[in-house]
């Protein structure tokens, strides 16, 4: 199950949906009452509550109204993220140059 964050026309709100083979699945409705009052915060939502939601946005995926992805505008899946997580791979160095505790440490948050 592939989320994503899309518009059906130009001029059109950014939508929670699902990307599958038909096209891409509103899942507006499933999802309206935990919709925040943004598409980030609405599909964080959406991953908070995932294993509530998945049966409703399984049956979607399969029968709900595709529209073609011709016709519509993929947008980030998470318009604006609070945070990123960015891990640098220093593994490979390790026991040559950087104990373990700096590969861990090496790990940080950007906070917007």
């Amino acid at each position: 199950m592939k989320l994503v964050t899309f518009q059906a026309s130009r001029t059109g709100a950014p939508q929670p949906g699902l990307l599958t083979p038909r096209g891409v699945v509103s899942i507006a409705g499933a999802v309206k009452k935990i919709a925040g009052p943004t598409p980030s915060e609405t599909m964080c939502a959406i991953i908070d509550n995932f294993a509530k939601l998945k049966p409703a946005l399984q049956k979607l995926e399969k029968s709900g109204k595709a529209l073609p992805l011709a016709k519509v505008k993929l947008r980030a899946p998470i318009p604006r993220p609070g945070a990123i997580l960015a891990c640098i791979g220093l593994r490979c160095l390790a026991g040559r140059f950087f104990s373990s505790s700096l590969i861990y440490n090496a790990c940080f948050t950007f906070s917007f």
